[in-house]
């Protein structure tokens, strides 16, 4: 997704979109994928305001790993949740989409909910359509702090999954 919105035009028909699509993807997560973080930043609409984003990041349960006492980690992945007049988008990769080039982190927190748990935390909001007073990205991106956040992020995560 591009750095401003306005930029994110363009790219919005390329990304998977919808509840039924991401709750599938959640759905595979099951068993697979466990939660490590989340964070919410800020890419610029204008000088004044933000539009806000979630990004959670995750990464495969390795069972072989644990199985045979090595110490492989599977590397981390980032699950980008952009909520807007639009509905949902999503993307699901490598990168972080905190690092955004314009982007302003504006908050991080430690979250280990299981797959089925932010399931639940998007299903609880998915009726809801987008009023910019009401129920925006800001709104959106609290709800899920609120429901999936544990505790507060220290300098070493971060740097941890660099």
């Amino acid at each position: 997704m591009g750095a401003a919105v306005a930029g994110c035009a363009s790219l919005r028909s390329s990304l998977p979109s919808g509840w039924d699509e991401l709750v599938d993807l959640l759905d595979e997560f099951d068993g697979r994928e466990k939660f490590e973080s989340i964070c919410v930043f800020g890419l610029p609409i204008n000088r004044l305001t933000q539009h806000h984003q979630v990004c959670l990041s995750h990464r495969a349960v390795s069972a072989t790993g644990s199985l045979l006492g090595c110490c492989f980690v599977a590397p981390l992945k980032y699950l980008r949740l952009d909520f807007g007049t639009y509905g949902i988008l999503f993307e699901d990769g490598a990168e972080n989409a905190c690092d955004e080039p314009d982007g302003v982190l504006l908050e991080e927190y430690g979250c280990e909910p299981d797959p089925a748990t932010v399931r639940m935390a998007l299903m609880e909001v998915q009726p809801r359509p987008y009023d910019l007073l009401t129920w925006n990205c800001q709104h959106f991106s609290a709800h899920l702090l609120k429901r999936l956040a544990v505790a507060k992020s220290v300098p070493a995560l971060k740097a941890a999954t660099m």
